[in-house]
């Protein structure tokens, strides 16, 4: 029977820099005291001893000397990061109850799993969005998260007074059929625009440097409503003429009744900025604060808010045959083709991924989806914050990733498996060089240069979408050939979907030293399942024990996400398991095939994640060899 382990300590990860505070008192205000035992301190390895109870002692970081990571024993100055606390807030603004009162998170106690389960959390009320001028906006920024430390523990060891509680796994609200619809935000949604007038005015605009930058050369998805360069804000000024010459001859023609008022005024000047410099009638969407959205033909569009809720907003397009004139400007803006009718595309369009299928044969009206990533620069240390995963299990993984093991990422739609993937990476050091493999980028680790210094983002290109000259093809097999003479070790193939993802994959996981994948399937043993099947498709084989034999011998964990949905309707996207990969008993006139040990497993009725086999001495050895965790890390396991 799985038993949990003994709780690692609390831990403030609000604080900056994390790692730093993980190892003592690093703030002025904490100077001289001594340093507290016990926490994630006590995981990692030290040349300094052991203390009375046994455990090693971590020395304050201090950056002038060559800070030392707390996750692990080497030295690692350059993986110091800051994890940016939440926004100050504005001058003159009075601290909510919310602010003033964090909410406290029940951590689970191990000898009243029943009683704590009884409990309820309270999550914060919901703020209905302050509405927002029709003025253009500053530039978009990623979203930061946003951290809230619970209060203390009763069961926590006394003897760390020093240290802050780990902060509450936070959850985020799902639909609720009684509340109300969030408004749209941006005016293009809301106010009545003549499109085309907007296009009259796009054509009369004088530019004389084309349109400046060009839109397969920025994240178009996440550019701001105003102008951000020279030529932007030249354009904006004609705009702004040219709409206020019109606006005052409507006037004289038809009459003070026929003005226009400064909000319509605004959205048209919004909606002419949008035709010429961004993407068009997609571009409020993109600003607004949401998870995804789809767009149905000219009938309706469905957006998926952060918080899980979904509204329906006005069709984006009069006609089918518009809309499928805007896919096409949009996917020619990032150097592919869209067929009309019957098309179909897949691509990253600069900080979201863009599918789109073209009718009437494939589907009925023309479909467009839209993911957007919120969570680009993403670490473990706010993975843990979130209540993703334990600080113990971020240790593991964290030893996992720089020991060079091999990761699958699983899980369905939603979970975050792009968001895990790039925070695991985050645990490598700054200089270490990778390459990524994928079929639309969205992984974007070399734009994050202050995590990696050298990343090789290759994207897969097929024959169809090369343009008239056909050798720009770049096919899976060609970037899996040249990711192995990059002179790097790290690989990570951003998706497997089908046969060709799963055959290139495999080449990556076993041409890799250190590589990663993600897939979607319903637990950590299905993904294995899954994989062999794609691959035993692929080579068009009659059974599947070569496959097997090749996931064995490629991947060393499989990390399996979940969203969890509560009864007081929030969700919580959570790590469900970690599984080593180890060979099964061999069937009478079998090889042995791969099965999962579960080494950690989120637990329904404790509400918390517990630790359940022992790793393989095996993977044992590969951890601690790697000199990224305490000696003794494996003898605080479950019995």
């Amino acid at each position: 029977m799985a038993n949990s382990l003994p709780d690692e300590g609390p831990i403030d990860i609000t604080r900056r820099p994390f790692l730093a505070d993980l190892g003592g008192a690093s703030d002025p205000a904490a100077e001289g005291a001594p340093a507290a035992q016990g926490g994630l301190a006590g995981l990692f390895a030290d040349a300094t001893g052991a203390n009375a109870s046994g455990l090693h002692a971590v020395p304050p970081v201090t950056r002038a000397e060559g800070p030392v990571d707390p996750f692990l024993a080497m030295p690692a100055s350059r993986l110091i990061h800051e994890v940016p606390g939440p926004p100050p807030a504005q001058t003159g603004d009075a601290p909510t109850a919310q602010q003033a009162a964090p909410t406290a998170y029940p951590a689970p106690h191990p000898a009243e799993p029943q009683a704590w389960a009884q409990q309820q959390w309270a999550p914060p009320q919901e703020q209905a969005p302050a509405p927002q001028a029709p003025a253009p906006q500053a530039p978009a920024q990623q979203a930061q998260i946003q951290v809230q430390p619970p209060t203390w523990p009763e069961y926590m060891p006394q003897a760390l007074p020093q240290q802050q509680p780990e902060p509450a796994p936070q959850t985020q609200p799902i639909n609720r059929p009684q509340a109300a619809a969030a408004p749209a935000s941006d005016p293009l949604l809301t106010e009545d625009i003549d499109w085309d007038l907007v296009a009259q005015h796009v054509q009369a605009l004088d530019l004389q440097n084309g349109i400046g930058r060009s839109r397969d050369t920025f994240d178009v998805a996440t550019a701001g409503a105003a102008p951000e360069t020279a030529e932007e804000q030249q354009a904006w000024q004609q705009i702004s003429d040219l709409v206020d010459r019109h606006v005052n001859q409507l006037a004289l023609q038809r009459g003070e009744l026929f003005a226009w008022s400064a909000a319509k005024k605004a959205a048209h000047i919004q909606a002419v900025f949008d035709e010429a410099f961004r993407y068009g009638r997609l571009a409020p969407l993109l600003r607004e604060d949401l998870e995804s959205f789809n767009v149905y033909g000219a009938e309706k569009v469905v957006v998926t808010r952060p918080d899980g809720s979904k509204d329906e907003l006005p069709p984006i397009a009069r006609t089918d045959d518009e809309l499928e004139k805007l896919v096409q400007r949009v996917v020619n803006d990032r150097g592919r083709s869209f067929a009309v009718p019957h098309g179909k595309i897949r691509i990253d369009i600069g900080g979201a991924r863009f599918t789109a299928l073209g009718g009437p044969s494939i589907v009925e009206h023309p479909l467009i989806a839209v993911r957007k990533h919120n969570h680009v620069d993403v670490d473990m240390a706010q993975l843990v914050s979130l209540g993703t995963l334990t600080p113990r299990m971020a240790a593991f993984l964290t030893a996992s990733m720089r020991s060079y093991l091999s990761h699958l990422v699983s899980g369905w739609a939603y979970t975050g498996k792009t968001t895990f993937l790039r925070a695991l990476t985050s645990s490598l050091p700054v200089d270490e060089p990778i390459v990524t493999i994928e079929t639309e980028r969205e992984l974007y680790l070399h734009k994050l240069t202050h995590r990696h210094s050298e990343v090789i983002p290759l994207q897969y290109l097929p024959d169809a979408n090369a343009g008239d000259d056909r050798s720009a093809a770049f096919s899976l097999e060609e970037a899996i050939e040249y990711a192995n003479r990059a002179n790097a070790q790290t690989f990570l193939f951003g998706e497997i979907l089908g046969d060709r993802e799963a055959a290139a994959a495999i080449k990556a996981l076993q041409g890799g030293k250190g590589a990663s994948s993600t897939i979607h399937a319903k637990s950590a043993y299905k993904a294995i399942q899954r994989l062999a099947n794609l691959l035993t498709s692929a080579a068009g084989l009659s059974d599947d024990l070569v496959p097997q034999r090749e996931i064995m011998e490629s991947i060393n964990l499989i990390v399996q996400l979940e969203v969890l949905r509560t009864p007081d309707g929030h969700r919580r996207r959570v790590v469900r398991e970690i599984a080593e990969v180890v060979p099964g008993d061999a069937a009478a006139g079998r090889p042995q095939l791969p099965i999962t040990k579960t080494l950690y497993v989120w637990d329904d009725a404790r509400g918390a994640h517990v630790a359940q086999e022992r790793p393989s001495e095996g993977l044992q050895r590969e951890l601690l060899s790697s000199g990224s965790l305490r000696n003794d890390f494996f003898d605080e396991w479950a019995a």
